[in-house]
């Protein structure tokens, strides 16, 4: 996922957050993300995180910022690469080099504050996506070729600390990736057979995708999903896609909430007044049963029943809600919900995002301001 915009409201300093819950309790869950023997990354460090889009434009975290999260418990750092600034298929030599070396200096800086990282080999512009939907093998060798320009800055960096995560959200059909999947996956293991990989699922790696793969002949993967549902809910306000999708003219729709409720009859009731059909049924359809909790927690009570039956270390790496225009009370509420659902099941996670439109912080001039909300909604 990555978003044009960074809008966010205020949060406060990272340092009042430290003092407001420096006298918090160990987190709850731990046993649940103890060390696998298979995998080379110690896979507890994977159970807190946070990803870090437009960092090679924004910067990584403030100092402070960093040090505050890894005292609060997060552990892991997901540093997505856009594939079009190393791919050789896509960059020039000058722009593919300097991003490189970017990559490795974030790695390192990242380690250095206790973080393990996953380096997240992310399409960002549309190009490679339209590449590989159209011409499907030469998207994957041009997935290959952007993981033969990295790996050799990264294959000396510790197994232990850093994970490869070889293709964010594949938009190719599930016949395809299937297919296509554990060939690129076998490219990147010849070329760093000791390091962890992240594998996804296709379908925007969704739960149920998971469901339908079967796991690789290799113990040290962590599969990846991503978890945004309800829609309507977490992309509220989305406008990135331009004013024609009706996502954009979602506002402060609720979290829980089911078909009852009269906030959604209201917010429907003006939709068609105004002419935005399309938007009032999204909201009837996302919430024609009851999102809550409980619902969450079954979506990932799935993914860790196929972890289990597998023997397969399950992550979810990407989760959150746009901050622009849903409720702070109910956003707070719903990634509760599932940094709940998650750690029930025994899997890890990684919140999307660190100060873009999703974020738990504010780039100011005076610092990163972390927002204690979210962080309670996710640490507490």
């Amino acid at each position: 996922m990555s978003l044009s915009r960074r809008r966010l409201l205020a949060g406060v300093a990272a340092g009042s957050v430290a003092s407001a819950m420096a006298a918090r309790p160990g987190l709850a869950g731990t046993d649940a993300f103890a060390g696998d023997d298979d995998l080379a990354i110690d896979v507890s460090r994977l159970a807190r995180g946070v990803n870090l889009p437009g960092w090679l434009d924004a910067g990584l975290p403030e100092t402070d910022a960093l040090a505050t999260l890894v005292r609060l418990g997060i552990t892991h750092m997901r540093l997505p690469v856009p594939l079009e600034r190393v791919g050789p298929d896509f960059a020039d030599g000058a722009t593919a080099a300097a991003t490189i070396l970017a990559v490795r200096d974030a790695v390192n800086r990242l380690r250095a504050a206790g973080c393990v990282v996953s380096v997240d080999l992310h399409p960002d512009t549309g190009a490679f996506n339209a590449l590989h939907e159209a011409r499907r093998e030469e998207g994957l060798a041009a997935a290959i070729a952007a993981w033969d320009a990295l790996i050799p800055f990264l294959a000396d960096l510790p197994p232990a600390e850093v994970a490869l995560e070889i293709l964010n959200e594949p938009v190719v059909s599930a016949e395809i990736w299937l297919a296509q999947a554990p060939r690129l996956a076998a490219a990147v293991r010849a070329r760093a057979p000791a390091h962890t990989l992240v594998y996804p699922p296709h379908l925007y790696q969704r739960i149920e995708a998971l469901e339908e793969t079967p796991p690789l002949d290799d113990p040290n993967v962590v599969y990846a999903v991503h978890y945004y549902d309800p829609m309507a809910f977490t992309h509220q306000g989305a406008d990135w896609n331009g004013d024609g999708d009706p996502l954009a003219h979602l506002r402060g729709l609720p979290f829980p909430a089911g078909p009852e409720d009269a906030r959604l009859d209201g917010f429907v009731d003006a939709s068609r007044r105004a002419g935005r059909d399309e938007a009032a049924d999204i909201v009837r359809e996302a919430y024609a049963d009851p999102w809550d909790a409980e619902r969450i927690a079954a979506d990932f009570a799935r993914a860790g029943a196929w972890s289990h039956r597998t023997g397969r270390r399950v992550i979810v790496n990407e989760f959150g809600v746009l901050r622009w225009h849903a409720h702070p009370r109910d956003r707070a509420a719903w990634l509760a919900a599932v940094r709940r659902g998650a750690e029930a099941a025994g899997i890890g996670w990684a919140h999307w995002d660190y100060a873009d439109g999703f974020g738990l912080a504010e780039r100011t001039q005076s610092g990163d301001r972390l927002d204690p909300d979210t962080l309670d909604a996710l640490l507490a």
